[in-house]
């Protein structure tokens, strides 16, 4: 099995600029995405796609070579992420010379991914007979306190039925959401599928803090301070 890690880096970024760029205690996004993928253990190769010259020479400084940058299309705001895996997929196999059986994707953006955890999700998805695995991480909220929002400026819940309906955070046990810390499926289900996530879903547990996505600024402020209460 050879497998590729593809982690997409732009340098913009409305919700907090440079992002990628920016430290989680002491070490910038980008490269704490690849610290885990290198630690791992078990990517045959690791395709940094960005279209920022800094990032691509901070991915240089861990030993990924970033041959050629992201076309202009698809470094936007409105740049959708699958023509940009597509991209890297197509890149990472003519610098290579060669195909991939396993398709990993790790965002920067969740700063405490661990090694482990990109480990599990690539063996669970080689040991079973699954079209992707993801990481998820205990449901924070009920889901039948979920609203949307009417033109006459009423709420109505989105979820209905009794089978929704959870008095205490304890019979939630079965309830998970997604992580964002790794997604695991094969180039073929992607490019077949256009989405990381296709049936039948596997999964691989992680905390909530393994889970801390950077979205915003609040975000980015949390993740600081748990490296600094944590470290990490």
């Amino acid at each position: 099995m050879r497998r590729l890690a593809i982690i997409p880096a732009r340098g913009g970024s409305k919700g907090v600029p440079g992002k990628n760029k920016l430290p989680i205690g002491g070490v910038p996004l980008i490269q704490r995405a690849i610290k885990a993928c290198l630690e791992s253990e078990v990517l045959d190769h690791i395709h940094v796609s960005t279209d920022d010259p800094e990032i691509a020479e901070l991915a240089r400084a861990m030993g990924v070579d970033v041959l050629g940058l992201r076309p202009d299309d698809l470094a936007s705001d409105h740049a959708d992420i699958v023509p940009v895996i597509k991209h890297a997929l197509s890149s990472a196999e003519e610098e290579t010379g060669q195909s991939f059986d396993t398709l990993v994707f790790t965002d920067p953006t969740t700063p405490f991914r661990s090694s482990d955890t990109i480990r599990r999700a690539c063996h669970a998805f080689e040991a079973n007979t699954l079209g992707s695995v993801i990481s998820v991480c205990p449901l924070e909220r009920k889901p039948n306190n979920i609203f949307a929002k009417k033109q006459d400026g009423s709420l109505e819940r989105l979820l209905k039925g009794s089978e929704y309906e959870f008095v205490r955070r304890q019979d939630m046990v079965n309830l998970c959401r997604l992580a964002n810390a790794v997604y695991v499926t094969s180039p073929r289900n992607f490019l077949e599928n256009l989405s990381l996530v296709t049936e039948p879903i596997g999964y691989v547990e992680v905390s909530s803090v393994e889970a801390i996505t950077i979205d915003e600024e609040l975000d980015y402020f949390l993740a600081e301070q748990v490296a600094l209460r944590y470290g990490g």
